[in-house]
């Protein structure tokens, strides 16, 4: 999208990636924001990614807050920084679980199959000479013009939905 973008596993990253680290500070413990959360997002747009989301149960709360405030640490991030998960299935994943259902209810879950092994072959034997095909990026400007123009709509939808299936 030609924006800048950060990704953090919180079973990797720790703490510390979420602002969970307090800091003693004039006598007062404050919870500064890691540097990602500052520097990366000077002008105000772009794209943090949290892998595996659901694989460390005691770090839910702090990508909860993240993902759904855009808060980490005492960090609020600008607005046009936006914000997602990826995660497998807590069966599938080490330590998974469910997410809570407030974190789970106001995000939009894409669930993706692996392919089949006819599918992988032919993938496969598609490649010129070991090599991926290049793939021109999005622009952002664009993507998030004409996911605006058709959000009166598609909101619309949502609600109609969600209401007659209350």
């Amino acid at each position: 999208f030609g924006v800048p973008y950060v990704l953090r596993n919180p079973s990797v990253d720790g703490e510390g990636a979420f602002g969970m680290v307090p800091v003693p500070l004039g006598g007062v413990l404050t919870y500064p924001p890691p540097d990602y959360a500052v520097q990366s997002f000077a002008d105000g747009r772009g794209l943090v990614i949290i892998d595996e989301a659901n694989s460390h149960p005691g770090m839910l709360a702090p990508v909860m807050c993240l993902i759904l405030e855009g808060r980490v640490g005492s960090c609020t991030m600008p607005g046009g920084v936006r914000r997602g998960c990826t995660m497998n299935p807590p069966e599938r994943s080490a330590n998974g679980v469910e997410l809570p259902l407030p974190m789970a209810n106001r995000m939009m879950n894409l669930n993706f199959l692996p392919p089949t092994v006819a599918e992988h072959i032919e993938y496969m034997m598609s490649l010129s000479n070991g090599k991926l095909t290049e793939v021109s990026p999005l622009n952002c400007a664009t993507e998030e013009a004409r996911v605006l123009g058709q959000w009166g709509e598609a909101f619309a939808m949502g609600v109609g939905l969600e209401t007659s299936f209350l």
